[in-house]
């Protein structure tokens, strides 16, 4: 009892090691044993594996990818911790310590009872969006249109004093 106390243990984490040592071993533990028992593994979270889930980070890290997918909110979380610049730029022997060290306080924060907040949705591309069938511009799209292209004719012409920011 004392060894748990000390190993400041939350209660579901023992419950966690309870389980696996009922699961897992035919006999009862040792304390060192049940300890390291009580400390879930990624993978029995539901977690991806640390490499994998370093892997996905710097994937998805690049500033070009557009196709960002994301297996669970604790990597993009960790990613986020750690910074896409550092991902895609330090050594791996310096980044992947660095996210791993997130990645274990993201998955405690979870096993904690801590709930993660929701991948923010990125903001989708309009400029090249077709409008819809029947779209006319109104009055005013026509009116700051004209104006715009008035400003930029005048710069082209050297005219600067009929140009508006």
């Amino acid at each position: 009892a004392i060894g748990l106390i000390e190993s400041k243990l939350k209660p579901n984490q023992i419950k966690h090691g309870l389980l696996k040592s009922v699961t897992d071993s035919k006999y009862c533990p040792d304390l060192p044993s049940f300890i390291a028992l009580c400390k879930p593994s990624a993978e029995d979270m539901g977690f991806l594996a640390l490499a994998a889930a370093y892997d996905e980070a710097c994937r998805n890290a690049h500033p070009a990818r557009l196709d960002r997918h994301w297996s669970h909110p604790a990597i993009f979380h960790s990613s986020g911790q750690v910074g896409g610049y550092e991902l895609r730029n330090l050594s791996k022997d310096i980044s992947k310590p660095l996210f791993a060290e997130a990645y274990q306080r993201t998955m405690n924060a979870v096993l904690n009872g801590e709930t993660l907040p929701e991948i923010p949705r990125a903001l989708e591309d309009l400029t090249n969006k077709p409008k819809p069938l029947g779209w006319k511009p109104s009055e005013t799209d026509r009116a700051h249109g004209r104006k715009a292209m008035a400003n930029i004719i005048g710069m082209m012409d050297g005219n600067s004093a009929g140009v508006e920011i």
